[in-house]
């Protein structure tokens, strides 16, 4: 919960930095920089997570022996299902048959 209180108070002094910012006598091109600051933010934002997902993407280790394990356990746990009377699907009733 501190975390969230912490990025309220920034947002809030952003946003009071941001409002005094206009109220000030700017030239033309640095009032415009201004107005469009939050938008500039936001998209700086935005690719920042993007980049973000890409990475994590890029990096995601594939663990083939859990992925085995994962398998064995739903082929275990289709089995004792048939064995408890629970009828599949023939699309997936074929796929027990053939997992082993």
């Amino acid at each position: 919960m501190k975390r969230i209180y912490r990025i309220a108070y920034m947002a809030a002094a952003g946003g009071a930095a941001w409002a005094a910012a206009l109220q000030l006598s700017l030239p033309t091109p640095a009032r415009v920089a201004v107005l469009l600051a939050p938008l500039l933010l936001l998209v700086a934002f935005g690719m920042y997570m993007l980049l973000l997902l890409a990475y994590g993407a890029l990096t995601f280790r594939s663990c083939p022996e859990e992925a085995q394990k994962l398998h064995s356990d739903i082929c275990r746990a289709r089995k004792d299902l048939v064995k408890q009377g629970y009828a599949f699907d023939k699309e997936l009733q074929a796929g027990l048959s053939s997992d082993g």
